[in-house]
């Protein structure tokens, strides 16, 4: 009788055992790629983003649009269009040094990376 239970578990078995074996799993670092920003297209006026400000340090009224544009796509995760918000920023005012933070910010985004407080 336990002999006859088991052999109808056998196809389940084999099953389970198919489906362990076609599972693929990657262990090496994801590659990276670097991005060459003279190659990025040029970036448009968003609208219904939300609205983020920090007063930065610019000649330009312009870059600190693209600028306040960039941190508002950051907040909404859309880091390959902050960039391009960021680069144009820095296209039109190259000594603002939060427009090149920034910059920083989209290129290394990536929520999981970010170590979560830990509570004490």
């Amino acid at each position: 009788m336990l002999f006859l239970s088991m052999f109808k578990l056998l196809p389940l078995l084999f099953f389970m055992a198919w489906f362990a074996l076609a599972q693929t799993h990657q262990h090496a670092a994801p590659q990276t790629s670097e991005v060459d920003l003279s190659k990025l297209p040029g970036p448009e006026r968003l609208e219904g983003i939300g609205q983020s400000h920090i007063l930065i340090t610019t000649k330009s009224a312009e870059a600190q649009q693209w600028f306040d544009q960039g941190l508002a796509l950051l907040h909404c995760f859309w880091d390959y269009e902050a960039l391009r918000a960021f680069e144009q920023a820095t296209r039109l005012d190259p000594d603002c040094a939060l427009c090149h933070w920034g910059l920083a910010q989209a290129l290394d985004f990536n929520p999981s990376n970010h170590e979560k407080p830990s509570r004490s």
